[in-house]
């Protein structure tokens, strides 16, 4: 025991006692001072060998050095943990001009600058859907730090899959037609509702109609 890290002996202890006492096999990590100082993790498997009429006699296992896989994940935590700041300020300065971008539209559509024609009207309304989408995207950079690092959350609720299909067609609508290709939605004579992640979804629907 007097080369167990100070920090986990007791823990240690609790553990496999509770575990030898039940006559169950344990498997616990812990570190190791070594003799130079240095610290060493290891995982310990074991179990108590007991005499005919029920006395441990013994415990009986292996201990195994995982040092390099421990320092390999405390390594990888760092690189996420620097990831995710150095995402959380890129993501910070690309909102910054989108949300400006679409004040702009904001202000063409409600006439502040004098009016606009039906066809101007409907392609600003694109313009601030495309942008809504982007911001979106720029929040999706976020969620791939989050998913992993295990922490990703969905946000489920009520909606009209067809209504997140047409932000998705209207978001990609001018590639197809830079392309000459004509998108049809087929819509079905009822309404439907789904419970879903919509800002997932609409993601989903844009890359697949992207990539097509």
């Amino acid at each position: 025991a007097s080369i167990i890290h100070p920090e986990d002996r007791l823990m240690g202890w609790k553990y496999c006692s509770e575990k030898v006492h039940n006559r169950e096999p344990y498997a616990l990590e812990y570190r190791l001072v070594h003799a130079d100082g240095s610290i060493k993790w290891v995982l310990d498997k074991g179990q108590g060998v007991y005499s005919n009429d029920g006395n441990l006699l013994t415990i009986d296992g292996i201990v195994f050095d995982i040092t390099d896989r421990k320092t390999a994940e405390e390594e990888l935590r760092k690189a996420y943990n620097i990831q995710r700041e150095f995402l959380n300020n890129v993501t910070h300065e690309v909102r910054t001009p989108l949300t400006a971008v679409q004040g702009y539209v904001q202000m063409l559509l409600e006439g502040t600058m004098g009016p606009i024609s039906a066809e101007q009207n409907a392609i600003l309304r694109k313009v601030l859907a495309s942008s809504d989408h982007l911001l979106s995207i720029v929040s999706g950079v976020l969620e791939i730090a989050r998913t992993r690092s295990g922490t990703i959350q969905l946000q489920p609720k009520v909606c009209d899959p067809y209504l997140i299909l047409d932000k998705a067609v209207g978001s990609i609508a001018p590639q197809a037609t830079k392309k000459g290709l004509y998108i049809n939605i087929d819509r079905l004579n009822r309404k439907y509702a789904g419970i879903y992640d919509e800002q997932k979804l609409l993601t989903i629907l844009t890359n697949l109609l992207t990539n097509a």
